[in-house]
């Protein structure tokens, strides 16, 4: 199976898997198996969707990093994410039913313990009418895999608390859906200066974390308040809101100082800041990951949790269309945690012939940055000079860090 760009979509092919309705969460619009037709491509680019599972003949192996059941999780989501922070905005925080994004935690973290690999289900799912819908809904999906990912130093962070694995994962993804509540407080100008320069020294706009603190007191766990409260704090200390010194002056925590929820929340902010630019533009994760490890940008987390996010989140999805250094065009065959930006690519000559032969019809090419073709385009972006070699320190996962998406469950269960 591969994830074709809808442009590219042809008569005859059959969809791997349902296909979601956008503006009805959760809703299928179109079932697997069922086989594309002029009328209906037609169909699915009006809804503004960007691309479709299909099968293709020798490419099977792709299905393992697929989960149309957390492509469900992911719109059940975006709907909860609209309703919460409607909820928030009313002042009627006792109207959000929690138990709708504890069953979505818990039912993710089955998925994904049951296969591991799954967890790089990170495509598109599409918009919310809202940027602080999509925002909120996938900070929260992304804060519980990355919270999943790093289970183990999770509990050793709260040694003096003992709350259960999924309980964990339940009060981030509440923090994550809830981290930026405080900007629906702020005056739209102060809103329209952060979306056009993203400055984030301005002090109207960093006044958010201390609404929104004040807004989910008392509504949520208190370590989800704190990170609410401490999502803009970074590991150098460069962050805010602070606290004040013996001399009054405003000081960012720093490091083991700030709460373990909060580091991991900051790592996919930063992330989804990133990846969703405030022109519309969506950034390929190449491109951002690269920036997330340079210079000081890197300073801003917790070493420990920025390594397994990196080894965690596929430089290119498997999958994926790309274009080549040498002018062809394939699919991402896997996800390779210590070469990232070298997969094993599907090279296919004629994307329609290959979709209605009865053998695979592809070229497997394995990637190198040192010699042969390499990537050049991937999400309809030149990513030539975004292509990365993994730093050393990347390359082992932590010792503190847990194995779950790499393939293995023997971590993940122990921490449960």
């Amino acid at each position: 199976m591969i994830r074709v760009p809808l442009d590219k979509a042809v008569s005859g092919m059959v969809l791997a898997v349902p296909v979601y309705r956008p503006d009805q969460r959760g809703s299928i619009l179109l079932r697997s198996e069922f086989e594309l037709n002029p009328k209906i491509i037609a169909r699915l680019k009006s809804l503004k969707l960007q691309d479709v599972w299909v099968r293709y003949p020798g490419l099977d192996s792709i299905a393992q990093y697929q989960n149309s059941a957390i492509t469900g999780i992911r719109h059940r989501l975006i709907s909860l994410a609209e309703s919460t922070l409607d909820a928030f905005c009313r002042d009627r925080p006792s109207h959000v039913d929690w138990s709708l994004l504890e069953a979505a935690v818990e039912e993710l973290r089955s998925e994904i313990l049951n296969n591991p690999l799954c967890a790089l289900s990170f495509e598109q799912v599409g918009h919310a009418e809202s940027y602080h819908v999509h925002h909120a809904a996938e900070c929260s999906f992304l804060t519980a895999l990355l919270g999943l990912r790093v289970q183990g130093y999770l509990v050793r962070q709260r040694k003096r608390i003992c709350p259960s694995p999924t309980a964990n994962l339940i009060s981030l993804s509440k923090a994550a859906m809830l981290h930026d509540i405080g900007l629906m407080t702020l005056p739209d100008e102060t809103l329209a200066a952060w979306s056009e320069r993203r400055n984030e020294t301005d002090p109207q706009w960093q006044r958010h974390v201390r609404e929104g603190f004040q807004r989910v007191t008392g509504t949520i766990e208190s370590a989800a308040a704190a990170a609410v409260l401490q999502h803009h704090e970074y590991f150098d200390g460069s962050g805010f809101p602070g606290r004040a010194d013996w001399e009054g002056r405003s000081i960012g925590l720093s490091m083991h100082n700030i709460h373990i929820y909060a580091r991991i929340l900051t790592m996919i902010d930063q992330f989804t800041e990133l990846k969703y630019q405030p022109t519309g533009s969506i950034w390929p994760n190449v491109r951002v990951l690269r920036l997330l490890m340079s210079g000081t940008m890197c300073r801003r987390f917790d070493p420990t949790i920025l390594s397994a996010f990196i080894r965690m989140m596929p430089a290119y999805l498997p999958g994926a269309m790309v274009d080549l250094t040498d002018g062809r065009s394939g699919f991402v065959m896997n996800f390779k945690p210590d070469d990232p930006c070298c997969p094993d690519v599907a090279v296919v000559d004629d994307l329609a012939a290959g979709i209605k032969s009865t053998t695979p019809a592809y070229e497997q090419v394995s990637l190198h940055l040192t010699k042969g073709p390499r990537i050049a385009r991937a999400d309809g972006l030149d990513v030539s000079a975004d292509n990365y070699r993994l730093p050393e320190r990347f390359r082992h996962k932590p010792a503190e860090s847990d194995d779950v998406g790499e393939g293995t469950h023997s971590s993940a269960d122990s921490a449960a």
